[in-house]
């Protein structure tokens, strides 16, 4: 199940600091005073970046917002896209709400995104195909099955949607090539969204191995308190683009 990257993070540091006094309950008995002094020690730390990071989570709420317009978009111009062959009706109106929706769509991506879904996998690596490469392709795939429809067409109205399909085609192509010149940004957002769920893998990872050792009790929350401000001046990194793991277009 996936979770907004801020969420995930803060809970992650919060469990830690639980955890700290998990380890101290099942500890040595000659060691359980440096132990108690270290868990406490570690659990103020981790529990003020904790809420710090809870306090972010507002960002978790804005990033579902914005994909779900994303994907709201998405759907409706993959679902034109693919049916833009399927009547004279669709032919003639399907591609001229693509295009309506094109821009609309660009605006939405402009909108930066300071979070992400993420999913608690250690060996998980998104692998999405990105937002502009996914709509380039609803673009030029709707300009091929413009020619499929004339071909399957009445033989009197062949003329007449073979003029349209060639106009359309042109106009779909154009627009398709804008978000093809933009597929660098997906490859930017890839990147940010495996840093992110790097980050949040790495803090679920450490606050469950503190109660396997004392080795792990000592250094897994040094690591968390210590790397808590790379990760958040990492997380702050905006994407403009996204990953959409379901692929209509055939």
């Amino acid at each position: 199940m996936s979770v907004g990257v801020f969420a995930s993070i803060s809970s992650s540091y919060l469990k830690a600091a639980k955890n700290v006094f998990t380890y101290f309950d099942y500890s040595p008995s000659l060691l359980k005073p440096v132990v108690l002094l270290l868990a406490l020690i570690y659990a103020l730390f981790l529990l003020f970046i904790g809420i710090i990071f809870y306090c972010f989570i507002i960002l978790d709420w804005v990033g579902q917002l914005t994909d779900g317009i994303r994907n709201f978009f998405m759907s409706v111009i993959e679902n034109n896209s693919y049916r833009v062959g399927s009547s004279l009706f669709s032919f003639l109106f399907r591609p001229l709400g693509m295009l309506v929706l094109a821009p609309l769509f660009l605006i939405s991506l402009c909108i930066p995104k300071f979070s992400s879904a993420v999913e608690l996998d250690p060996y998980g690596v998104s692998d999405a195909m990105g937002t502009f490469k996914r709509i380039q392709q609803a673009f030029w795939q709707a300009a091929k099955r413009l020619f499929y429809y004339v071909s399957n067409s009445f033989i009197l109205l062949m003329p007449f949607v073979a003029v349209i399909a060639v106009f359309y085609s042109l106009v779909l192509i154009v627009m398709g090539l804008v978000f093809f010149l933009l597929i660098p940004l997906d490859w930017i957002s890839h990147l940010v969204e495996n840093i992110r769920e790097g980050i949040a893998n790495f803090c679920h990872n450490h606050q469950r191995k503190i109660v396997y050792s004392f080795a792990d009790f000592l250094f897994s929350p040094i690591l968390l308190i210590i790397l808590s401000p790379i990760f958040m001046g990492l997380l702050i990194i905006p994407k403009f683009s996204g990953e959409l793991a379901s692929n209509s277009i055939s």
